[in-house]
């Protein structure tokens, strides 16, 4: 198709990171965006050569972002959490709200900006992912975790709440996540869950417009 992006929704695979240096690995199933466009068929239908995650060119990105669980962040488990801004593109910084929930449903508000994409500890987030935080200073579950009582968990959600350069200026950019969590010389990866949808999502704008450009 003389190198146009057409649809093709029949791709599989997954990312394996090896790390030598640390004896860690683990990997990421892929996040998808099927085209609704018949088979063979160009999808860029606005002809602005990004790949629109719409609804139209491609499916709709995530509204909203679901980390199923955590552990305390401390001396047994130390995660990441890798984030990128489907809105906006590579020239912007964008501001997420996060929603964390202890084992006893327990919920407590932070935000945090990121250019991009990032990858980040969870600890650099919010001191409240971390152990000391959810034993001591939260109404936990004494009765969670089976097995290992003392060792605190919970789950978050994410939100895109604003994104701009220094042009432009977007409400509720699209956000995606995974988390890597490491405990001890053990690594996994875990693909977020999403509820609900919006079209204001690109595979990967460069200017200060944004997706405008």
């Amino acid at each position: 198709m003389q190198g146009r992006a057409i649809s093709f929704n029949f791709l599989i695979g997954d990312a394996l990171l090896v790390d030598p240096v640390f004896a860690l690995d683990y990997a990421v199933n892929p996040i998808m965006f099927s085209s609704p466009r018949m088979q063979g068929q160009p999808t860029d239908l606005d002809g602005d050569g990004l790949r629109d995650l719409d609804g139209a060119e491609y499916e709709a990105a995530p509204d909203r972002v679901l980390i199923p669980r955590f552990l305390g962040q401390g001396a047994l488990a130390s995660s990441e959490l890798i984030l990128i801004n489907l809105t906006g593109g590579g020239r912007f910084t964008a501001l997420v709200d996060f929603l964390v929930y202890n084992d006893n449903e327990e919920v407590f508000s932070r935000n945090w900006t990121f250019r991009c994409w990032t990858k980040v500890p969870l600890l650099t987030i919010s001191a409240q992912f971390s152990q000391s935080f959810l034993a001591n200073a939260s109404n936990h579950d004494v009765s969670e975790i089976i097995g290992y009582p003392a060792q605190e968990a919970g789950w978050f959600e994410l939100d895109g709440s604003m994104a701009w350069s220094t042009n432009t200026q977007i409400v509720d950019p699209a956000i995606l996540a995974v988390l890597v969590e490491t405990a001890g010389t053990r690594s996994g990866a875990e693909t977020a869950f999403s509820l609900g949808t919006q079209t204001n999502g690109a595979l990967l704008p460069v200017g200060i417009l944004g997706d405008l450009d």
